[in-house]
């Protein structure tokens, strides 16, 4: 269970938790290679003691003591049993220049796993979903398209993908990709645990997932309450 306030990355956006109760939400998942999407429900679940992880980035996870958090060496391990100087596996996102959504694949930090060819990358989101979509990786003259412009909106019913024939290589001299410039910059580490703390009992909410047990929340990725 986490609390309200926790911020859960989605296909269409920053979301607080507390307000995925309307309906099923499409947000990141850990497959145990790599990242893509699934579905999670989110329920109330009453009143609860939590504990509070602080990471090295200042952000606070309120989360119950049993919940299960994915560890940077690929092993789970419940909230309550998680010590200062844990790394937990990281979630990083952000925008690049030309504010398309990016997502970087856990590559150094996932040490004791077995990681996939884009591991430490990063990518466009909308790219992978259009890979989840067609079920094989977007090949070099595949154009993925956004149907209504939104760049927020990487949703699979807003993406299509156009097979482009390419002439000729490009003859553009010094042009540096995006997502060059985007792995330049250093991330502010998000997944060292600095302090643990136990809370009053306060509201907090169930995680149900539809086929995937883990998902991205708060910068990183935990295990499901349950899975349906």
């Amino acid at each position: 269970m986490l609390a309200g306030e926790t911020v859960i990355p989605t296909l269409t956006g920053l979301q607080f938790l507390v307000d995925l109760l309307e309906s099923p939400s499409r947000v990141f998942v850990w497959n145990g290679t790599k990242v893509t999407i699934g579905v999670v429900h989110v329920e109330p679940a009453g009143q609860s003691a939590p504990v509070c992880l602080t990471l090295d980035d200042s952000t606070d996870l309120i989360i119950s003591p049993e919940m299960q958090v994915f560890l940077i060496g690929g092993s789970l391990a419940p909230a309550r049993e998680i010590p200062v100087g844990t790394s937990i596996l990281p979630f990083y996102f952000r925008e690049d220049r030309q504010r398309h959504r990016l997502y970087r694949e856990p590559g150094e930090w996932h040490l004791g796993a077995h990681t996939n060819v884009d591991s430490g990358r990063w990518r466009r989101i909308y790219r992978m979903v259009a890979e989840v979509k067609l079920g094989r990786r977007c090949r070099p003259d595949d154009a993925v398209r956004l149907i209504d412009g939104d760049r927020n909106n990487c949703s699979p019913e807003n993406i299509v993908v156009e097979e482009r024939r390419i002439t000729a290589p490009s003859t553009r001299k010094n042009f540096t990709s995006p997502l060059v410039e985007a792995q330049k910059i250093i991330d502010r580490p998000n997944h060292r645990v600095t302090a643990v703390k136990t809370l009053p009992s306060r509201e907090m909410y169930s995680i149900v997932g539809e086929g995937s047990g883990s998902l991205a929340a708060g910068g990183v990725f935990i295990r499901a309450d349950r899975v349906k």
